[in-house]
C-alpha cells in the first residue's frame, strides 16, 4: 500500500503533519473563495465561510491529534483527494483571471470576443503542443 506521494527512502517518508493540518484550516474556505460564494449565507443568518471555516478547524484538530510528525495515519488517501479538488479549482481560477485578461484587452483595443476566441485564446490553448513538439 505505498501512496505515490510518500518517499520511503527519506527517513520521515516526507509526511508534514503541520502543514497537512493547515490544508485541512486552509482548503474548505479556498474552494469557497474560489468558487465566488464567499458572502454566502445559511438561511440568510450564517456564513458559509464560517461554517467551512468550523469544519475545517475540525478536521484539523481531529488530523493533529490522531496523526504522528513522521508517520502517515492510516487516512493518508483522503489528503490526494482532497489536494486533486483544490488542484482543479486552482486551474479553473487561474483559466478565468487569464480570460478576464484577455477580455480587458480586447476592451481596450476594441476587438471582439468572437475574434478573441479565434486568435488569442486558440493561439493560447496551442502553447503546450508548441512546446512540446521541441523539446
Amino acid at each position: 500500500n505505498r501512496s505515490s506521494d510518500l518517499d520511503y527512502d527519506e527517513p520521515d517518508n516526507r509526511w508534514n503533519k503541520w502543514l497537512n493540518v493547515w490544508h485541512c484550516l486552509v482548503a474548505p474556505v479556498l474552494v469557497l473563495a474560489i468558487i465566488g460564494d464567499i458572502d454566502m449565507l445559511i438561511a440568510d443568518k450564517f456564513p458559509v465561510a464560517g461554517l467551512l471555516l468550523i469544519i475545517g478547524v475540525v478536521i484539523a484538530i481531529i488530523v493533529a491529534l490522531t496523526s504522528k510528525p513522521f508517520e502517515p495515519p492510516v487516512y493518508h488517501w483522503a489528503f490526494a483527494y482532497m489536494g486533486f479538488i483544490v488542484a482543479v479549482l486552482w486551474i479553473y481560477a487561474i483559466a478565468n483571471e487569464i480570460v478576464n485578461i484577455l477580455q480587458t484587452i480586447g476592451l481596450v483595443f476594441h476587438i471582439g470576443d468572437g475574434i478573441l476566441g479565434l486568435t488569442l485564446l486558440a493561439w493560447a490553448n496551442s502553447i503546450g503542443d508548441f512546446i512540446a513538439d521541441f523539446n
